[in-house]
């Protein structure tokens, strides 16, 4: 059914993008879904997993056979979206462009984009989101009247996530467990090397401390099977397209990550993170985090070295007392209500 409370979500996920664009969308569609809102999905997506997701949510897809800025792509979208009327349509993606916000304003729908960079020379939309750091440092040129919604108060989380709001961190006592998690598809099988770095440092006595591994490959990752086979000195779990990603988070110590839409998962969880770029759209969110102390920076993953590795993880994993303060730090930051202040919005 097309109501006023329809809400359509347009955002891709490839092995460029990732799936990050798509999931930050999912948190803000299961919490419009909550309130009895009809969400529907206009995606190019290469990862089935995250389609089946989105459907087992109950959301209509339409699943695009190119992504954007190809001509087939904007033409096919609009061919979607001419079935709407009246309401929201919510734009998340780094190749989404004001050439694009414009046609789906003249289509006489109001428009949220989700941002990162404020690229744009001109953003024609009703609501700019940016929930990052950086974001309260940026220039957005808008028509008068546009909402600027911007830095950590507007940072996105999935409703599994939103049961630990209030909930302190607890470190474990005795032993240090790490968990790796490099997004849905980690194209460039960031997370072998990663993991081999560790398997040469723990055969090489450099970590005299016990420690248990879990890596956590997602649904779009082609290498989880190669990942697995990898024999560590260590207990080390391997898990794929998990759902119960808060409950890994709340038992770890300390993470390795990428510089996308799990750091902030992370700091609401108040786990210690080493934070490693894959795209230039994550230098601009580990920039902002580094100046606050929050995470290790580990630079980018395609040059990072063992060693570059060890100066970032075993200060970490040898002090326990400065894993608690980026704990702290990295909650105070984010107290998971910013889905109800979008929701707001968007049932003006």
């Amino acid at each position: 059914m097309i109501t006023s409370k329809t809400t359509v979500f347009r955002a891709d996920s490839s092995k460029e993008t990732g799936t990050g664009h798509v999931m930050r969308c999912l948190a803000l569609a299961e919490a419009l879904a909550d309130k009895d809102f009809d969400i529907v999905f206009i995606t190019y997506c290469q990862s089935d997993a995250l389609i089946e997701r989105l459907e087992g949510e109950g959301f209509r897809v339409y699943r695009l056979k190119n992504y954007y800025p190809s001509t087939d792509s904007i033409d096919e979208s609009i061919g979607y979206l001419k079935q709407f009327k009246d309401c929201w349509v919510v734009c998340d993606g780094v190749l989404f462009d004001n050439k694009y916000y414009e046609i789906i304003k003249s289509l006489g729908f109001k428009l949220l984009v989700t941002d990162d960079m404020a690229h744009e020379p001109f953003y024609s939309a009703d609501i700019v989101l940016n929930q990052n750091l950086h974001g309260l440092d940026l220039k957005y040129n808008c028509a008068p009247g546009t909402r600027l919604l911007l830095g950590n108060e507007f940072v996105i989380l999935r409703r599994e996530f939103l049961k630990f709001i209030g909930i302190k961190k607890q470190f474990n006592s005795g032993l240090t467990r790490i968990l790796i998690t490099l997004g849905g598809m980690d194209s460039n099988n960031y997370t072998e090397k990663i993991l081999l770095m560790i398997k040469d440092m723990l055969c090489a006595n450099q970590v005299k401390e016990l420690l248990e591994l879990t890596v956590v490959t997602g649904g779009g990752n082609k290498n989880a099977d190669r990942i697995r086979a990898i024999e560590m000195p260590v207990q080390t779990i391997c898990l794929h397209n998990v759902t119960n990603m808060p409950e890994l988070m709340y038992t770890h110590d300390i993470a390795i990550t990428s510089g996308g839409t799990t750091v902030w998962e992370l700091a609401f969880m108040g786990v210690p993170s080493i934070v490693g770029r894959t795209a230039p759209i994550e230098d601009y969110l580990v920039n902002g985090l580094r100046k606050f102390g929050l995470f290790a920076d580990a630079g980018w993953f395609e040059t990072l070295t063992r060693e570059d590795l060890i100066e970032v993880l075993l200060p970490l994993i040898h002090d326990k007392e400065l894993q608690e303060q980026m704990s702290v730090k990295a909650q105070s930051l984010i107290d998971g209500r910013a889905l109800n202040k979008l929701v707001h919005y968007l049932s003006l």
